[in-house]
């Protein structure tokens, strides 16, 4: 980085035909997601993130982070191909407000930057926390404004060992699922939100996560700033979250099936879907309105909270019943949280042997 004074700054702000300086917001806690526009030519040149230093003439600006820098609470990852770099800052303060500079190295000359004036308000959200058992899934939501319906969502995982945040998955359509691997995507643009799925959990995809809407750069303006929400997922091994079970019926039993949950979700509301696919799983009910509802013709819900289990209790097995659920729980739904998908379940009917020889005693003897 280069240490010209603010003289030659103006020089080069008349050079490019003005400087333009874009205010951008951020609330306390939160991160926040900036990206600077360069020109295609500075593809290979270093680039850097600085905040503007009002008392220094010699140093205008403090260098924060530098080209695939991971520093502390912050981070900037240079997108070759689309030609801007990203900067993630993470954890804001009032402190942090002020100028900074989105700046190109170049060489032997004065460097090419935008100006980029941060706001922190107060009443950020919390980074979501999101807890999975191995082998299990999880499925969480994120809000948008109704504005970004059309624009690009994405899924990315934010690097431990470096800047940036690793892309995962991605969609332009909005009310269909995008599948990639074991991640899938899904705006829902009635509900101005975004559903993410993740199954086979493993202990490796623990980690911090965002959801986030792409914001183009419109016109001159060379700053632009990703709406994103985040979520931390955690993923244990707990003695609750049982290996796939297996479960064989037949036609006209009664039948009975339990599935532990760990302690944390004693008071929570807990659910048994079906799965229509590797995505969707439905359901009508939950277990805290079970008594007033029921599925009928299908089970019933019970929650014994002592024992730490959840009843599924089918009245009358059918041929219909056969196929994969999964027991699993609702934490804070309705206000943007998460659902743990806990222990899979594999239900196999067959006929009834006794109603078999019945009828077959009864052909003979006629």
């Amino acid at each position: 980085m280069k240490t010209d004074t603010n003289l030659l700054l103006l020089i080069l702000c008349l050079a490019k035909g003005g400087c333009w300086a874009v205010t951008v917001e951020g609330y306390a806690g939160d991160s926040i997601i900036i990206k600077c526009k360069y020109d295609q030519e500075y593809t290979k040149h270093p680039k850097y993130f600085c905040k503007e230093n009002e008392f220094s003439k010699s140093f205008p600006c403090n260098t924060l982070i530098q080209t695939e820098w991971s520093e502390g609470r912050f981070s900037l990852y240079d997108d070759k191909d689309s030609g801007y770099f990203k900067v993630i800052m993470n954890k804001l303060t009032k402190t942090d407000e002020g100028k900074y500079w989105c700046a190109v190295d170049i060489d032997l000359s004065l460097d090419e930057y935008n100006e980029v004036d941060l706001k922190v308000r107060e009443g950020g959200s919390p980074t979501t926390q999101v807890t999975g058992c191995v082998g299990g899934a999880v499925m969480m939501k994120c809000s948008f404004s109704l504005k970004y319906a059309d624009n690009k969502k994405y899924f990315c995982k934010e690097n431990s060992q470096g800047p940036g945040c690793e892309g995962i998955i991605e969609t332009h359509v909005n009310d269909q699922w995008r599948t990639s691997d074991r991640f899938s995507l899904f705006y829902n643009t009635s509900g101005k939100f975004a559903l993410v799925k993740i199954r086979g959990l493993t202990e490796k995809d623990a980690g911090k996560y965002q959801c986030a809407v792409d914001i183009p750069f419109a016109g001159h303006i060379q700053v632009a700033v990703d709406e994103h929400t985040e979520a931390y997922l955690h993923v244990e091994e707990d003695p609750c979250c049982e290996q796939p079970m297996h479960v064989n019926a037949v036609v006209g039993q009664h039948l009975n099936i339990t599935c532990k949950y760990p302690n944390r979700h004693r008071e929570r509301p807990k659910f048994f879907c079906r799965e229509a696919d590797a995505i969707g799983c439905r359901y009508t009910f939950t277990s805290q309105d079970s008594r007033a509802k029921t599925d009928p013709g299908l089970y019933s819900l019970h929650d014994n909270r002592e024992r730490r289990i959840l009843v599924v209790s089918f009245r009358n097995v059918t041929k219909h019943h056969g196929g994969h659920y999964w027991c699993g729980v609702e934490v804070n739904w309705e206000s943007g949280g998460y659902k743990a998908f806990i222990t899979n379940v594999s239900l196999s009917v067959k006929g009834n042997n006794k109603i078999v020889f019945f009828l077959f005693s009864a052909l003979h003897l006629h």
